[in-house]
């Protein structure tokens, strides 16, 4: 008759496997950062890049690669290094058995529209509260310390607090929004890879 195991021991077995698995992940990404180190000094390209991993055994390799490669992209990733991760992440899914490159693609497409529209949103944004600025500051005379050591006062311009606390506010709901949706997007990959 087969023995009734306690929640204990089941949960104490499970805990086991994730651990395993754990340490299965941590083995593999310990296996690529080398490699991947090498392909972000620009040492490597995409090309290198499938064909270290093409001669590798382990079949789960290339999705790591890509969801380390997807979690690198950020707002900021400047186009060149964009297109080469989207390079790589493209050319590492041909390595899968189950493959998603066009959804991929996809969702890269629209990362780097997004990135687009980050930039250009955030220099008129920056323009405007530039405008802004100039138009609500006041001519305020401020103590300054100069090379010497001497205090002295100083015509500056200056805007009031509540101003300033709008503006930062405006920046940080912009940065906020745009993060969101970029996560989202970097998400949605990172699932598509595994």
């Amino acid at each position: 008759m087969e023995e009734i195991k306690s929640a204990y021991e089941i949960a104490m077995e499970r805990a086991e496997e994730i651990t395993k698995e754990a340490d299965g992940k941590q083995s593999k990404i310990s296996k690529l950062k080398p490699l991947l180190a090498r392909f972000f000094k620009g040492k490597v390209d995409a090309d290198s890049l499938w064909g270290e991993l093409k001669e590798e055994e382990d079949p789960d390799l290339p999705g790591e690669a890509q969801e380390m490669l997807i979690e690198s992209l950020g707002l900021r990733t400047i186009p060149e290094n964009f297109k080469r991760r989207r390079e790589a992440i493209l050319g590492l899914e041909s390595l899968k058995s189950e493959q998603n490159s066009s959804m991929i693609e996809q969702l890269l497409q629209k990362a780097k529209q997004l990135q687009q529209n980050y930039e250009s949103e955030r220099e008129q944004l920056e323009e405007r509260i530039k405008s802004e600025l100039e138009r609500n500051s006041q001519m305020q005379m401020k103590p300054v310390q100069t090379e010497d050591g001497q205090t002295v006062m100083q015509l500056e311009s200056g805007v009031d607090n509540q101003t300033q606390k709008r503006f930062n506010k405006m920046l940080s709901d912009f940065e906020e929004n745009y993060s969101r949706n970029f996560s989202a997007l970097i998400n949605k990959m990172k699932e598509l890879v595994r």
